[in-house]
């Protein structure tokens, strides 16, 4: 074998040897999320608890529509949530400070408000709900990778409305 089939291969082995490396490098790089942001993040199926299940509640494109768990939610709760008392309907929302719906989620504190969302539905003549009743918060807790709602009014809260940020 000449010197220069020695020197070529040596260069192939050497030229392939970096090439290998390098994708070995690039491949085993894990690739960073790119976060969630909170106009997606909001929408989608929440759980809601009154001490059990009672039922979804989905978001989605302005529209919001609530599935009942079992065959009849009590008055008392269909009375305390508006969602409940009219299933179908349209929700607006209201991003709190310096927060948009490009901000994401990884980035705020626990336990940070971030939005209001008020549900619109229509409704009998004569028929109006209180207005705690249609607007809530909608906070974050990091921790848990939770999304849920909060009472706009000072009250001990017993119902949970959760959603999973993934």
């Amino acid at each position: 074998m000449t010197n220069t089939k020695l020197v070529r291969r040596f260069f192939r082995a050497l030229a392939l040897t970096v090439i290998g490396i390098f994708l070995a490098g690039c491949c085993s790089t894990p690739i960073e999320e790119p976060g969630h942001k909170i106009g997606e993040a909001i929408e989608g199926t929440y759980k809601f608890n009154d001490g059990a299940l009672t039922g979804y509640l989905s978001l989605n494109d302005g529209q919001y529509l609530f599935i009942p768990e079992g065959d009849q939610v009590p008055e008392k709760i269909a009375d305390r949530f508006s969602f409940v008392k009219h299933p179908r309907g349209s929700y607006s929302m209201g991003y709190s400070n310096s927060f948009d719906e490009n901000t994401l989620l990884e980035d705020l504190t626990g336990g940070r408000m971030f939005a209001r969302i008020t549900f619109e539905s229509e409704v009998s003549t004569g028929e109006s709900q209180p207005f705690f009743a249609r607007e809530f918060l909608i906070m974050s807790s990091k921790e848990a990778r939770l999304l849920y709602f909060h009472s706009s009014m000072g009250e001990i809260s017993i119902w949970s409305v959760t959603k999973d940020w993934d």
